[in-house]
Protein backbone atom coordinates (compact mmCIF):
# COMPACT_ATOMS: atom_id res chain seq x y z
CA UNK A 1 0.00 0.00 0.00
CA UNK A 2 2.97 2.33 0.94
CA UNK A 3 4.08 1.71 -2.72
CA UNK A 4 1.03 1.86 -4.08
CA UNK A 5 0.78 5.16 -2.71
CA UNK A 6 3.81 6.58 -3.72
CA UNK A 7 3.15 6.14 -7.07
CA UNK A 8 0.24 8.88 -7.40
CA UNK A 9 2.13 11.92 -7.94
CA UNK A 10 4.31 10.04 -10.97
CA UNK A 11 0.83 8.55 -12.31
CA UNK A 12 -1.27 11.69 -11.90
CA UNK A 13 1.41 13.56 -14.22
CA UNK A 14 1.75 10.71 -16.72
CA UNK A 15 -2.50 10.79 -17.14
CA UNK A 16 -1.78 14.83 -17.33
CA UNK A 17 0.62 14.61 -20.40
CA UNK A 18 -1.60 12.04 -21.93
CA UNK A 19 -4.76 14.26 -20.98
CA UNK A 20 -3.18 17.22 -23.26
CA UNK A 21 -1.86 15.20 -25.75
CA UNK A 22 -4.88 13.41 -26.62
CA UNK A 23 -6.90 16.51 -26.27
CA UNK A 24 -4.90 18.05 -28.91
CA UNK A 25 -5.69 14.33 -31.13
CA UNK A 26 -9.55 14.87 -30.74
CA UNK A 27 -9.32 19.19 -31.37
CA UNK A 28 -7.45 17.49 -34.63
CA UNK A 29 -10.04 15.75 -35.51
CA UNK A 30 -12.50 17.84 -34.90
CA UNK A 31 -10.83 20.15 -36.99
CA UNK A 32 -10.19 17.33 -39.89
CA UNK A 33 -13.89 16.08 -39.77
CA UNK A 34 -16.04 15.69 -42.66
CA UNK A 35 -18.46 13.72 -41.72
CA UNK A 36 -21.96 15.09 -41.90
CA UNK A 37 -22.84 14.70 -38.23
CA UNK A 38 -25.78 16.99 -37.01
CA UNK A 39 -24.02 19.48 -34.05
CA UNK A 40 -26.64 17.48 -31.41
CA UNK A 41 -24.36 14.20 -32.63
CA UNK A 42 -20.81 15.77 -33.37
CA UNK A 43 -21.49 17.14 -29.55
CA UNK A 44 -22.38 13.92 -28.06
CA UNK A 45 -19.23 12.46 -29.62
CA UNK A 46 -17.29 15.46 -28.19
CA UNK A 47 -18.81 14.85 -24.70
CA UNK A 48 -18.40 10.95 -25.17
CA UNK A 49 -14.51 11.23 -25.47
CA UNK A 50 -14.00 13.31 -22.78
CA UNK A 51 -16.20 11.36 -20.13
CA UNK A 52 -13.97 8.52 -21.22
CA UNK A 53 -10.84 10.69 -20.86
CA UNK A 54 -12.22 11.87 -17.29
CA UNK A 55 -13.70 8.70 -15.99
CA UNK A 56 -10.51 7.12 -17.10
CA UNK A 57 -8.20 9.61 -15.96
CA UNK A 58 -9.30 10.05 -12.54
CA UNK A 59 -6.47 9.06 -9.78
CA UNK A 60 -9.22 7.42 -8.15
CA UNK A 61 -10.09 5.34 -11.17
CA UNK A 62 -6.65 4.92 -12.20
CA UNK A 63 -5.37 3.44 -8.29
CA UNK A 64 -8.35 1.04 -8.23
CA UNK A 65 -7.08 -0.47 -11.70
CA UNK A 66 -3.25 -0.05 -10.78
CA UNK A 67 -1.99 -3.32 -10.28
CA UNK A 68 0.27 -2.61 -7.60
CA UNK A 69 -3.71 -2.32 -5.61
CA UNK A 70 -4.66 -5.64 -6.87
CA UNK A 71 -1.51 -7.39 -6.17
CA UNK A 72 -1.79 -6.44 -2.08
CA UNK A 73 -5.68 -7.26 -2.60
CA UNK A 74 -4.24 -10.72 -3.96
CA UNK A 75 -1.66 -11.29 -1.02
CA UNK A 76 -4.11 -10.66 1.44
CA UNK A 77 -6.59 -12.83 0.11
CA UNK A 78 -3.57 -15.20 -0.12
CA UNK A 79 -2.55 -15.23 3.38
CA UNK A 80 -6.14 -15.69 4.40
CA UNK A 81 -6.33 -18.67 2.09
CA UNK A 82 -2.89 -20.85 3.67
CA UNK A 83 -4.55 -20.03 7.12
CA UNK A 84 -7.91 -22.06 6.02
CA UNK A 85 -5.96 -24.79 4.19
CA UNK A 86 -3.78 -25.39 7.78
CA UNK A 87 -7.33 -25.59 9.36
CA UNK A 88 -9.71 -27.05 7.11
CA UNK A 89 -9.92 -30.77 5.89
CA UNK A 90 -8.83 -31.84 1.91
CA UNK A 91 -12.46 -31.62 0.74
CA UNK A 92 -12.87 -28.10 1.72
CA UNK A 93 -9.32 -27.38 -0.25
CA UNK A 94 -10.61 -28.83 -3.34
CA UNK A 95 -13.96 -27.05 -3.22
CA UNK A 96 -12.22 -24.08 -2.78
CA UNK A 97 -9.45 -24.51 -5.91
CA UNK A 98 -12.62 -25.33 -8.05
CA UNK A 99 -14.59 -22.32 -7.07
CA UNK A 100 -11.30 -20.12 -7.20
CA UNK A 101 -11.19 -21.52 -11.24
CA UNK A 102 -14.83 -20.81 -11.61
CA UNK A 103 -14.21 -17.31 -10.46
CA UNK A 104 -11.32 -16.79 -12.66
CA UNK A 105 -13.02 -17.42 -15.40
CA UNK A 106 -16.13 -15.64 -14.50
CA UNK A 107 -14.12 -12.64 -14.06
CA UNK A 108 -12.09 -12.93 -17.50
CA UNK A 109 -13.58 -10.16 -19.96
CA UNK A 110 -12.26 -9.72 -23.87
CA UNK A 111 -10.14 -6.48 -24.32
CA UNK A 112 -11.02 -3.13 -26.14
CA UNK A 113 -10.00 -4.86 -29.53
CA UNK A 114 -13.43 -7.19 -29.39
CA UNK A 115 -15.69 -4.27 -28.45
CA UNK A 116 -19.42 -4.50 -29.91
CA UNK A 117 -20.83 -2.52 -33.13
CA UNK A 118 -22.71 -0.32 -30.46
CA UNK A 119 -19.71 1.66 -29.42
CA UNK A 120 -18.18 4.51 -30.75
CA UNK A 121 -15.09 2.88 -33.65
CA UNK A 122 -12.81 5.81 -32.39
CA UNK A 123 -13.68 5.65 -28.27
CA UNK A 124 -10.58 3.15 -26.92
CA UNK A 125 -8.53 5.85 -28.02
CA UNK A 126 -9.28 8.48 -25.54
CA UNK A 127 -8.54 5.56 -22.89
CA UNK A 128 -6.03 7.25 -20.22
CA UNK A 129 -3.97 4.58 -19.02
CA UNK A 130 -0.29 4.80 -17.22
CA UNK A 131 0.96 1.14 -19.17
CA UNK A 132 0.36 1.54 -22.32
CA UNK A 133 0.89 -2.33 -22.38
CA UNK A 134 -2.34 -2.51 -20.21
CA UNK A 135 -6.03 -2.83 -21.56
CA UNK A 136 -9.19 -1.79 -20.33
CA UNK A 137 -12.01 -4.57 -20.37
CA UNK A 138 -14.66 -4.02 -22.83
CA UNK A 139 -17.12 -4.48 -20.19
CA UNK A 140 -15.71 -1.71 -17.95
CA UNK A 141 -15.40 0.89 -21.13
CA UNK A 142 -18.80 0.42 -22.26
CA UNK A 143 -20.26 0.55 -18.89
CA UNK A 144 -18.11 4.28 -19.01
CA UNK A 145 -20.24 5.20 -22.14
CA UNK A 146 -23.55 3.61 -21.08
CA UNK A 147 -23.68 5.74 -17.65
CA UNK A 148 -22.85 9.01 -19.76
CA UNK A 149 -25.99 7.95 -22.19
CA UNK A 150 -28.08 7.53 -19.70
CA UNK A 151 -26.85 10.88 -17.84
CA UNK A 152 -28.01 12.69 -20.79
CA UNK A 153 -30.98 11.11 -21.42
CA UNK A 154 -31.94 11.83 -17.75
CA UNK A 155 -31.28 15.45 -18.56
CA UNK A 156 -33.51 15.40 -21.52
CA UNK A 157 -36.61 14.57 -19.38
CA UNK A 158 -35.59 17.84 -17.61
CA UNK A 159 -36.07 19.98 -20.66
CA UNK A 160 -37.81 23.51 -20.12
CA UNK A 161 -41.72 23.03 -22.51
CA UNK A 162 -42.23 26.89 -21.18
CA UNK A 163 -38.73 27.79 -23.49
CA UNK A 164 -39.76 25.45 -26.28
CA UNK A 165 -43.16 27.14 -26.74
CA UNK A 166 -41.61 30.30 -26.29
CA UNK A 167 -38.66 29.63 -29.38
CA UNK A 168 -41.92 28.48 -31.16
CA UNK A 169 -42.64 31.81 -31.42
CA UNK A 170 -38.94 33.04 -32.99
CA UNK A 171 -38.46 33.08 -36.56
CA UNK A 172 -34.65 34.11 -36.74
CA UNK A 173 -33.25 36.92 -35.00
CA UNK A 174 -34.75 40.22 -36.06
CA UNK A 175 -35.78 40.97 -32.94
CA UNK A 176 -32.71 41.32 -31.23
CA UNK A 177 -32.25 44.38 -33.92
CA UNK A 178 -35.41 45.46 -33.11
CA UNK A 179 -35.69 45.55 -28.90
CA UNK A 180 -33.34 48.82 -28.82
CA UNK A 181 -33.12 51.71 -31.08
CA UNK A 182 -30.14 53.98 -31.00
CA UNK A 183 -32.22 57.41 -31.52
CA UNK A 184 -33.41 56.58 -27.43
CA UNK A 185 -30.83 58.07 -25.48
CA UNK A 186 -29.63 56.54 -22.16
CA UNK A 187 -31.09 58.06 -19.35
CA UNK A 188 -27.57 57.46 -17.60
CA UNK A 189 -24.58 59.41 -18.60
CA UNK A 190 -22.47 56.81 -18.81
CA UNK A 191 -23.51 54.21 -21.17
CA UNK A 192 -24.29 50.55 -20.42
CA UNK A 193 -23.66 47.42 -22.39
CA UNK A 194 -27.24 46.21 -22.73
CA UNK A 195 -29.40 44.40 -20.24
CA UNK A 196 -30.82 41.81 -21.35
CA UNK A 197 -28.81 38.86 -19.65
CA UNK A 198 -28.40 35.67 -22.04
CA UNK A 199 -29.13 32.68 -19.47
CA UNK A 200 -27.19 32.29 -16.77
CA UNK A 201 -24.84 29.55 -17.97
CA UNK A 202 -24.33 30.52 -21.63
CA UNK A 203 -23.58 33.96 -20.46
CA UNK A 204 -21.17 33.03 -17.34
CA UNK A 205 -19.05 30.90 -19.72
CA UNK A 206 -18.54 33.26 -22.25
CA UNK A 207 -18.66 37.36 -20.89
CA UNK A 208 -15.95 37.10 -17.84
CA UNK A 209 -15.58 40.79 -17.79
CA UNK A 210 -16.38 42.96 -14.75
CA UNK A 211 -19.44 45.02 -16.25
CA UNK A 212 -21.08 41.74 -17.24
CA UNK A 213 -20.57 40.11 -13.74
CA UNK A 214 -22.82 43.45 -12.33
CA UNK A 215 -25.20 42.78 -15.52
CA UNK A 216 -25.86 38.95 -14.28
CA UNK A 217 -26.35 39.80 -11.19
CA UNK A 218 -29.14 42.49 -12.02
CA UNK A 219 -30.59 40.10 -14.49
CA UNK A 220 -30.65 37.27 -11.43
CA UNK A 221 -32.09 39.66 -9.26
CA UNK A 222 -34.68 41.39 -11.18
CA UNK A 223 -36.13 37.45 -12.07
CA UNK A 224 -36.00 36.73 -8.71
CA UNK A 225 -38.49 39.34 -7.89
CA UNK A 226 -40.89 39.26 -10.80
CA UNK A 227 -40.94 35.26 -10.40
CA UNK A 228 -41.40 35.50 -6.33
CA UNK A 229 -42.51 38.73 -5.54
CA UNK A 230 -44.39 39.79 -8.68
CA UNK A 231 -42.81 43.15 -8.52
CA UNK A 232 -40.31 45.34 -11.09
CA UNK A 233 -38.34 47.07 -9.20
CA UNK A 234 -40.14 47.19 -5.57
CA UNK A 235 -43.57 48.10 -8.13
CA UNK A 236 -46.09 45.30 -7.83
CA UNK A 237 -47.08 43.81 -11.61
CA UNK A 238 -50.61 42.67 -10.02
CA UNK A 239 -53.33 42.99 -13.30
CA UNK A 240 -55.25 45.58 -10.80
CA UNK A 241 -52.32 47.93 -11.31
CA UNK A 242 -52.78 48.11 -15.26
CA UNK A 243 -56.33 48.00 -15.01
CA UNK A 244 -58.41 50.27 -17.39
CA UNK A 245 -54.90 51.39 -18.71
CA UNK A 246 -53.94 51.13 -22.59
CA UNK A 247 -51.00 49.36 -24.32
CA UNK A 248 -49.15 52.21 -24.83
CA UNK A 249 -50.45 53.51 -20.59
CA UNK A 250 -48.70 50.69 -19.82
CA UNK A 251 -45.81 50.88 -22.04
CA UNK A 252 -45.15 54.84 -20.64
CA UNK A 253 -45.59 53.19 -16.78
CA UNK A 254 -42.43 51.64 -16.91
CA UNK A 255 -40.84 54.32 -18.86
CA UNK A 256 -41.74 56.99 -16.10
CA UNK A 257 -40.88 54.28 -12.86
CA UNK A 258 -37.62 53.82 -14.95
CA UNK A 259 -36.87 57.66 -15.17
CA UNK A 260 -37.68 57.97 -11.24
CA UNK A 261 -35.17 55.51 -9.89
CA UNK A 262 -32.76 57.06 -12.41
CA UNK A 263 -33.62 60.87 -11.03
CA UNK A 264 -33.49 59.20 -7.39
CA UNK A 265 -29.88 58.09 -7.90
CA UNK A 266 -28.65 61.29 -9.40
CA UNK A 267 -30.37 63.33 -6.51
CA UNK A 268 -28.65 60.85 -3.93
CA UNK A 269 -25.25 62.02 -1.84
CA UNK A 270 -26.01 58.21 0.50
CA UNK A 271 -22.84 56.38 -0.74
CA UNK A 272 -23.95 53.59 0.40
CA UNK A 273 -27.34 53.86 -1.45
CA UNK A 274 -25.60 54.68 -4.13
CA UNK A 275 -24.01 51.23 -4.01
CA UNK A 276 -27.33 49.38 -3.12
CA UNK A 277 -28.98 51.37 -6.66
CA UNK A 278 -26.84 50.17 -8.87
CA UNK A 279 -28.28 46.80 -9.96
CA UNK A 280 -31.28 48.70 -10.18
CA UNK A 281 -30.36 51.48 -12.24
CA UNK A 282 -28.96 48.64 -14.91
CA UNK A 283 -32.60 47.32 -14.94
CA UNK A 284 -34.12 50.51 -15.04
CA UNK A 285 -32.61 51.72 -17.77
CA UNK A 286 -32.77 48.65 -19.86
CA UNK A 287 -36.25 49.15 -19.30
CA UNK A 288 -36.55 52.61 -20.37
CA UNK A 289 -34.65 51.73 -23.78
CA UNK A 290 -36.89 48.84 -24.42
CA UNK A 291 -39.91 50.68 -23.60
CA UNK A 292 -39.46 53.45 -26.04
CA UNK A 293 -38.66 52.08 -28.43
CA UNK A 294 -41.46 50.22 -28.69
CA UNK A 295 -43.30 53.35 -28.43
CA UNK A 296 -41.52 54.74 -31.32
CA UNK A 297 -42.40 51.34 -33.31
CA UNK A 298 -45.92 51.69 -32.82
CA UNK A 299 -46.22 55.64 -33.43
CA UNK A 300 -46.69 55.71 -36.61
CA UNK A 301 -49.94 53.12 -36.24
CA UNK A 302 -53.35 54.67 -36.87
CA UNK A 303 -55.41 52.18 -35.00
CA UNK A 304 -54.51 51.75 -30.73
CA UNK A 305 -52.32 48.97 -30.70
CA UNK A 306 -53.80 46.26 -29.00
CA UNK A 307 -52.78 44.40 -25.82
CA UNK A 308 -52.45 41.13 -27.73
CA UNK A 309 -50.43 42.61 -30.84
CA UNK A 310 -48.19 44.16 -27.85
CA UNK A 311 -47.82 40.79 -26.18
CA UNK A 312 -47.00 38.72 -29.33
CA UNK A 313 -44.55 41.07 -30.59
CA UNK A 314 -42.71 41.47 -27.11
CA UNK A 315 -42.91 37.59 -27.65
CA UNK A 316 -41.42 36.98 -30.85
CA UNK A 317 -38.79 39.56 -29.54
CA UNK A 318 -37.91 37.72 -26.41
CA UNK A 319 -37.80 34.70 -28.70
CA UNK A 320 -35.36 35.83 -31.09
CA UNK A 321 -33.15 37.28 -28.17
CA UNK A 322 -32.99 33.61 -26.90
CA UNK A 323 -32.29 32.33 -29.92
CA UNK A 324 -29.21 33.90 -30.35
CA UNK A 325 -28.32 33.43 -26.90
CA UNK A 326 -28.79 30.11 -27.79
CA UNK A 327 -26.45 29.85 -30.90
CA UNK A 328 -23.69 30.17 -28.21
CA UNK A 329 -24.95 26.51 -26.38
CA UNK A 330 -22.89 24.54 -28.36
CA UNK A 331 -19.73 26.36 -27.58
CA UNK A 332 -20.54 26.38 -23.87
CA UNK A 333 -21.22 22.15 -24.20
CA UNK A 334 -17.25 22.07 -25.81
CA UNK A 335 -15.34 24.71 -23.34
CA UNK A 336 -17.20 22.65 -19.64
CA UNK A 337 -15.58 19.35 -21.50
CA UNK A 338 -12.11 21.20 -21.34
CA UNK A 339 -11.17 21.17 -17.67
CA UNK A 340 -7.79 22.18 -16.25
CA UNK A 341 -7.75 20.77 -12.83
CA UNK A 342 -7.37 16.73 -13.22
CA UNK A 343 -9.65 16.11 -9.80
CA UNK A 344 -12.43 19.06 -11.58
CA UNK A 345 -12.51 17.00 -15.17
CA UNK A 346 -15.55 14.19 -13.79
CA UNK A 347 -17.63 17.12 -12.49
CA UNK A 348 -17.30 19.77 -15.30
CA UNK A 349 -17.64 16.53 -18.08
CA UNK A 350 -20.96 16.13 -16.24
CA UNK A 351 -22.16 19.62 -16.61
CA UNK A 352 -21.65 19.53 -20.19
CA UNK A 353 -23.48 16.33 -20.88
CA UNK A 354 -26.33 17.54 -18.32
CA UNK A 355 -26.49 20.84 -20.57
CA UNK A 356 -26.45 18.32 -23.89
CA UNK A 357 -29.12 16.54 -22.95
CA UNK A 358 -31.90 19.30 -21.65
CA UNK A 359 -30.83 21.86 -24.73
CA UNK A 360 -30.95 18.86 -27.58
CA UNK A 361 -34.32 19.80 -28.64
CA UNK A 362 -33.18 23.77 -28.96
CA UNK A 363 -30.04 22.86 -30.63
CA UNK A 364 -32.11 21.11 -32.98
CA UNK A 365 -34.32 23.87 -33.71
CA UNK A 366 -31.22 26.04 -34.10
CA UNK A 367 -29.91 24.17 -36.69
CA UNK A 368 -33.09 25.33 -39.07
CA UNK A 369 -32.04 28.73 -38.79
CA UNK A 370 -29.26 30.62 -40.65
CA UNK A 371 -26.76 32.03 -38.41
CA UNK A 372 -24.90 35.03 -38.92
CA UNK A 373 -21.25 34.49 -39.80
CA UNK A 374 -19.26 35.88 -36.88
CA UNK A 375 -16.15 35.56 -34.85
CA UNK A 376 -17.01 32.82 -31.89
CA UNK A 377 -16.32 35.92 -29.23
CA UNK A 378 -18.81 38.11 -31.51
CA UNK A 379 -21.57 35.57 -31.09
CA UNK A 380 -21.74 35.78 -27.43
CA UNK A 381 -22.07 39.89 -27.78
CA UNK A 382 -26.10 41.13 -27.98
CA UNK A 383 -24.45 44.21 -29.30
CA UNK A 384 -22.27 42.73 -31.95
CA UNK A 385 -25.26 40.93 -32.86
CA UNK A 386 -27.12 44.11 -32.96
CA UNK A 387 -24.01 45.44 -35.29
CA UNK A 388 -24.26 42.48 -38.00
CA UNK A 389 -28.08 42.66 -38.70
CA UNK A 390 -27.69 46.53 -39.05
CA UNK A 391 -25.35 46.13 -41.47
CA UNK A 392 -26.54 42.74 -42.98
CA UNK A 393 -27.74 42.94 -46.78
CA UNK A 394 -29.41 39.35 -47.72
Amino acid sequence: MISSSLTIPTSKEILEFKYQVTNNISLSDQCLQHTPLSTVDRLRQHVRRFWVMAETGNPQFVMASNPLSTASGVIVASCKLIWLIAIVVPVSVIRCLNCWKSMKASLSTPSISARTNDMDEDIDNYVLQIDNDMELAEKTLKGISNSMNSFILKAAKEENHNLLELLDKSTGFKGVELFDNDLVRSLLSVELVNSISYTHLVDESLNLSSEYVSIRKASMSLWSEVENKWKWLGNPLAKDVFKGKTSREILKWFTDKSIEIVTDFNQSTNREQIENLSQKLIAANSMYRITQTMLLRFQSDIKPITKKKLFAHLQGMIGDIFSACFTNIPRVITLRCHESVIEKREASVRVAANLLGKTTKIIEKLETLESPSMDDDKMADIDEWRLYLKQYVP
